[in-house]
Formats: C-alpha cells, structure tokens, sequence
C-alpha cells in the first residue's frame, strides 16, 4: 500500500475550511470529528490506561441504541468517528453493525482496540466500513505484552492472530483500510521497541505510532519518568529506520517533550477554540468536549439517549459549556500532550490575526 499520504500529525484541520470558515463567521456547524465509547468496560487493566480513575463500571450504550445513533451522526454531518473511549470497544456487541451502518450513513470511520476480542467473521465484516484500524500497545513477546496491558498471556496470541487476520482480508479484498498498532514507551517496555516495530512490519501493518503514556491529571497513580526516551535514543533512532515506503514509524517526539515541561506547549495560545472542531460520546451517552472531562456533568453538553446529536450540538447548553471552558477554564490543568494543542496554535492566529494580512 502506498503510505505517500498517511499523515498522522499534527493536524488537517485546513482540509476542512468551509468548517473553520464558518467558525470565523459565528455559524452554526457541526463538529468534523468525535471520539465515540461504546462501553467503559475492559478485558484488560493496562498501568497506562488513561481513564483508569473511572473505573472501568459496567456501562454500555445498548446494542440497538448503537445504530440509531451512528445514523444519526452521519446524518446530522459528523464526518469522522474514532471508536475508542473509556473501554474496549468490541466488549460491546453493538460495535460492528454500528459500524457497518454508520458507513452506509456517511461517516468515516476507525477503530482503536486491544484487539483480542476479534472472532473469526469480524475483521471481514468491518474492515470493509473502516478507513483505519488501530491495536494498542503491542509487544513482541506474551510475556512483555501481559506486563503492559495487565493480562494473561494468551491474549497475545489472539492479538497477533487477528493482526494476521487483518492483513489477510485487506490484502485479499483489495480494501484500503489502514492497519497501525501502537507502542507505549516506558522504563519497562524501552528495550522492546525495535523487535516490536519489526514484527509488526513483517506481520504487513502499515503503521506503528510510537508514543508516551497519556498522563491526566485524575489519574492519581500515573506518576512515571517522563524523559526515559532519551536513554533509549539510540534504539528508537534505529527503530525509525524501519520505515519505508508501504511501513510507517511514527515517534511522537512533540508529545515526550512537552510531557517533561507540563504546560509548556500552551505558551503560544491562550483558548481551547479546537472543542468547536471535535467532541465526545461515552458510553453513559453523554456527549463531552473532550476526554479532560469523560463523566464530568458541570461540562456534559447533552445525553443521545433524550436528545438527537444535532439538537444538542445545537442547543444553547452545548454554547455555554463551550463558553465556559473558553473563558474560565484554566489549560493547564489540561493533559500535557493534548492532540488539540497544533489546531489551537492555528486558531488562535485566525481569532487574533496580524495586521496587513492581505500583504503575505
């Protein structure tokens, strides 16, 4: 597959300028993207997992609540859906057909999990509808990969099974669904991310994102060392060289330096104006700005189970929690390596533009 155009940061927000010209302009729009959690639910109990402080409850949308609302995503002009969330998303039954249907609706689609809940039948019956699919946090051995994701080892097996599972369909389906995985870098794991990075390209993913553990400031037992990249520079550089042009690495750098100077990355914007952009649905079906505030109801916008996502979008609750948030949230109790950070730079200078623009 050729990857020239696989762009996975910082942003492609200006691929999207009738949305930020409406912004400027004080319209209505609905937002280009959302997080969506079909259940908090998990399989596994990561040490990283960043919603770890909500402990993982039996929350779920229902099974026939996921399709009505995937249409009426699509219909109320949402155009991409990441299912991810607070939980595994394939513990919810409802996730593949919302998935087929939501497709059918108009939304882009992808999916980020574990990936060992994954039968026979569901790589062929989702990765016709997905744009992306993404596993988290592999390791290249059972023993190395329990350690991380705090699991019995077994589950690796399924893992790379249903990887090769993956690559299988695509391959001999002629789709253009992207397959990445993830790699968690920590004291712990450091050591393994060459071996990981080259198993996964020989298993034919497309991607390896290459990143630290998100760090959120409820999480009260998320303190780790925040610059262990640098001792392991060396093996990281080598596992770079790995790419080429059908495999991608790519090692967020921005997201490790930030992490050691917390806050340092807001210096050069002052308002969030990217939660105009993108949202959050959770599985108690509330829809939220952004993952600073899962569960949180001082800043729930509205609830799918009451209300259509364009009525709450719409509605004058969703302006004043935005408001809120714009003018009286303090950003640095933010997580460090928020991924809005490059859209706001951007926006900012759109709200504050220089003088003379018409001289470029």
């Amino acid at each position: 597959m050729d990857l020239s155009r696989l762009q996975l940061n910082p942003h492609k927000l200006w691929h999207h300028l009738d949305r930020v010209q409406a912004w400027k302009d004080g319209e209505y729009f609905p937002p280009v993207f959302l997080e969506f959690s079909p259940t908090d639910r998990c399989n596994q109990r990561c040490w990283f997992c960043y919603t770890e402080y909500l402990g993982h409850s039996k929350t779920d949308i229902r099974d026939e609540d996921m399709v009505r609302i995937f249409k009426d995503l699509g219909h109320s002009g949402v155009r991409a859906v990441q299912i991810q969330g607070t939980g595994e998303p394939l513990l919810n039954p409802g996730t593949p057909d919302a998935i087929v249907e939501g497709n059918k609706a108009g939304l882009s689609l992808a999916l980020c999990s574990n990936g060992v809940l994954m039968n026979e039948d569901t790589p062929a019956k989702i990765m016709p509808h997905l744009d992306w699919i993404r596993i988290s946090a592999l390791a290249s051995t059972p023993e190395a990969y329990a350690k991380t994701h705090v699991c019995p080892e077994p589950h690796w097996n399924r893992v790379i099974e249903n990887i090769k599972r993956c690559v299988e369909v695509r391959n001999g389906t002629g789709l253009k669904t992207v397959i990445g995985a993830s790699f968690v870098v920590s004291v712990d794991s450091a050591t393994d991310v060459y071996d990981t990075t080259s198993m996964l390209k020989d298993l034919g993913v497309d991607f390896v994102l290459i990143k630290p553990a998100q760090i959120l400031s409820h999480n009260e037992n998320h303190i780790w060392k925040k610059d262990v990249y640098k001792e392991f520079e060396d093996l990281l550089t080598k596992t770079e060289a790995l790419q080429s042009d059908e495999f991608l690495v790519s090692f967020r750098r921005d997201q490790f330096g930030v992490q050691e100077n917390q806050g340092a990355f807001k210096k050069d914007f002052d308002k969030c104006h990217g939660l105009t952009f993108e949202a959050m649905v959770d599985a108690d079906y509330g829809v939220y700005p952004c993952l600073q505030f899962w569960r949180n109801e001082e800043y729930c916008y509205g609830n799918l189970k009451e209300q259509t996502f364009e009525e709450i979008w719409r509605s004058d609750r969703r302006k004043e929690v935005q408001d809120k948030i714009l003018n009286q949230y303090d950003l640095d109790q933010c997580t460090c390596s928020c991924k809005q950070s490059h859209v706001n730079r951007e926006l900012c200078k759109l709200a504050n533009p220089p003088m003379h623009v018409n001289f470029l």
